[in-house]
């Protein structure tokens, strides 16, 4: 049996469900990229653009085929009777006609109309192939959107179960130095109260894990929207200088109005149209058409030969006077819908770079809170550890004991969220510029 590209790729699919090592060790860490991978096959939403592609090729043949002669064969027998016969319901002496015939024309000019007719299926493929690309362009987004929450969540169970441990160490500590009449019950009564605290906020920690998952699965195709069970995205890293350093604006921009699949699938659509303007005006030229036929007629016998046949050939000149008003009327609609296309694509335009910009605006701005955000987190770490050896200590009250621990589990939280919102911010700067796909046009 020969295997094809698309039954390769899909076993390999399925072994990343089959097979957990495949992903990646021993507990099934998946990667942002073979998210991306896997959303991309088999996508419902992808598989109705492509039949949209297969479609507008077969309108392109379609159009060549104008350019080919036609050739078409007849063959007929009627049954006969003369005027001259006896009419009734039994008439007498009929004869059978047999007949065949070859014919075929071709259209030596007609304006231009085929020539036109071609270029706007080819520019109608085309129009499909960058919508396409859009699709990809916005299911990676929402795909990695996904899975970004995914990682953020399991970032704040992590971050819950640190809370807890601290808590319960507390409580620990507590009971010892209640045993030994240096501590209170109070004080153990409310690191039982914050460590049920870190637990409530553990249950709902992972009630939002588990629906990132089922959202990122949804968007992944997967069935039911059920990950393999112990499927984990990787875990939430810090910043690196690449990340902290952010790009020119200038190039990007200019990429994102070459690249667009959005942009060239409107300009292909102005294309198109002013191809069918240039089919209808090619409607006011004379059409000339080269006929020819090959026939023969028999009576009552079937037999024919070589010396039966007849051939006739000609030209035939066509020119539409006055048709109605309907190609003028046509031409009005059509050209109508070409400036109604070139204002949609200059609006375009003028979005796509408001996206690079506010995407621009957006980077810088996560980057300087990921800095500000490391800093303060490395400051309310420290300050936490010296309030909880002060409180040991007895140089401080249980309640800054509380407080320093709570702006701890905020810090880091919120530190956690803004390495989120920094890799959204880069991987969104890369989908309004059209860098998270192959490059349109390479068809």
């Amino acid at each position: 049996m020969i295997l094809t590209k698309k039954m390769i790729l899909t076993t390999l699919i399925m072994g990343l469900f089959v097979i957990g090592p495949v992903w990646a060790d021993k507990s099934n860490i998946i990667d942002l990229k073979t998210v991306q991978s896997i959303a991309l096959k088999d996508n419902p939403g992808l598989k109705v653009v492509l039949d949209r592609i297969s479609k507008a090729q077969a309108r392109l043949i379609l159009a060549r085929s104008g350019y080919y002669p036609k050739i078409s064969a007849r063959a007929g027998v009627s049954r006969i009777w003369s005027p001259d016969s006896k009419i009734s319901l039994y008439p007498d002496d009929p004869e059978n006609v047999y007949s065949l015939a070859l014919s075929g024309s071709w259209t030596l000019f007609d304006g231009f109309e085929r020539r036109y007719s071609s270029l706007a299926a080819k520019s109608g493929t085309k129009e499909k192939k960058y919508s396409h690309q859009d699709a990809v362009r916005l299911l990676l987004m929402g795909v990695t959107n996904a899975y970004f929450n995914a990682q953020l969540a399991r970032s704040n169970i992590k971050i819950v179960k640190a809370d807890e441990a601290f808590n319960l160490r507390q409580l620990k500590d507590a009971h010892i130095r209640q045993q030994v009449g240096t501590g209170t019950r109070s004080h153990v009564l409310n690191f039982e109260i914050q460590a049920n605290v870190a637990r409530a906020a553990l249950i709902l920690a992972n009630q939002n894990y588990d629906n990132s998952l089922i959202s990122l699965a949804e968007l992944m195709g997967i069935p039911e929207a059920c990950l393999p069970a112990g499927t984990e995205p990787t875990t939430l890293e810090d910043e690196t200088p690449d990340e902290m350093t952010i790009p020119e604006e200038g190039p990007l921009k200019t990429y994102a109005l070459e690249h667009r699949p959005d942009l060239l699938k409107t300009a292909e659509m102005v294309r198109q149209i002013k191809f069918s303007i240039a089919q209808i005006q090619a409607q006011y030229y004379p059409r000339l058409d080269l006929t020819s036929q090959l026939d023969s007629t028999r009576f009552n016998d079937p037999g024919f030969e070589q010396n039966d046949f007849g051939f006739n050939i000609g030209l035939a000149l066509t020119y539409q006077f006055y048709d109605g008003g309907v190609r003028k009327a046509s031409l009005a609609e059509a050209r109508a819908s070409k400036n109604e296309a070139q204002h949609s694509l200059e609006l375009l335009r003028n979005q796509v770079v408001s996206e690079v910009r506010q995407a621009f605006s957006d980077l810088k701005a996560a980057r300087d809170q990921v800095a500000l955000q490391r800093t303060t987190t490395s400051l309310v770490q420290k300050n936490r550890d010296l309030v909880e050896k002060e409180y040991q200590a007895g140089q401080v009250s249980l309640t800054r004991l509380n407080e320093a621990q709570r702006d701890l589990i905020k810090a880091d939280s919120q530190l956690a969220l803004a390495l989120v919102s920094l890799r959204r911010a880069w991987y969104y700067l890369q989908i309004v510029t059209a860098k998270s796909i192959v490059k349109p046009g390479n068809f």
